[in-house]
């Protein structure tokens, strides 16, 4: 089959203990991209998956907007390189949408927000209008690159002159099903082989947030995350 690869994303469902046929997938993935000229699904071995698209813009949306969920599991799209093998491809790291709770009115900065991303994981983006105090909600959000083989963060403890510290939690926004004994995306407490995290049992169903949608005109010039190589 010839065709170019600007047309071509390659994905992989993180679910060990699960396999997706392509009757599932396809069911799923033709919904969840019904605006995109999808053409074609190719299943790949160990839950991978091959999309054919018709037009660059709609493979740069899907890009943008990842990750997805198939059945709760996180999907991971990727550019597709003819000149690479699968297992060559990261898909352990995804950027994902982090939304930090409970911050004081100091706090919610954007000079903070890029403090408090760099603390989490690699900083891709934050999402504040302008300098200053951030009025239009009340938790701060950034974008980070997570990587998806490790727990999830959960929080931390901010210090505070003469008052008690305040426990800062952070919510994940398209957040897939995860382990709610250690922390980690792909299986569930049931099928984990790795020790129990008691923080994580207690909080587990509110690591998940709302998806945060702005307002169209907002989005106008915002650029994918990920890139097609050349």
């Amino acid at each position: 089959m010839a065709i170019s690869p600007e047309l071509c994303l390659v994905g992989k469902i993180f679910a060990d203990n699960r396999s997706f046929s392509r009757d599932v997938v396809s069911s799923i993935i033709k919904s969840a991209w019904q605006y995109c000229s999808l053409t074609s699904i190719h299943p790949w071995e160990n839950n991978h998956f091959i999309f054919t698209f018709s037009s660059e813009h709609d493979v740069q949306r899907i890009l943008h907007d990842a990750p997805w969920l198939v059945k709760g599991h996180c999907l991971i799209p990727r550019p597709w390189n003819p000149n690479v093998h699968i297992s060559e491809i990261d898909f352990a790291h995804e950027n994902f949408q982090l939304q930090a709770h409970r911050l004081p009115f100091r706090k919610l900065t954007r000079a903070y927000a890029t403090e408090l991303a760099s603390k989490v994981e690699t900083v891709v983006d934050v999402d504040c209008d302008a300098e200053g105090y951030q009025f239009d909600r009340s938790y701060l959000r950034f974008w980070v690159t997570v990587n998806l083989r490790k727990p999830l963060c959960l929080g931390f403890s901010l210090k505070r002159d003469g008052k008690e510290p305040l426990y800062i939690s952070f919510k994940h926004e398209k957040l897939g099903d995860f382990c709610y004994s250690y922390g980690r995306l792909g299986h569930d407490k049931y099928s984990c082989g790795h020790g129990r995290d008691e923080t994580i049992s207690r909080v587990g169903a509110v690591m998940r947030a709302l998806l945060f949608k702005r307002p169209i005109a907002s989005l106008r010039n915002q650029q994918p995350l990920h890139q097609t190589q050349g």
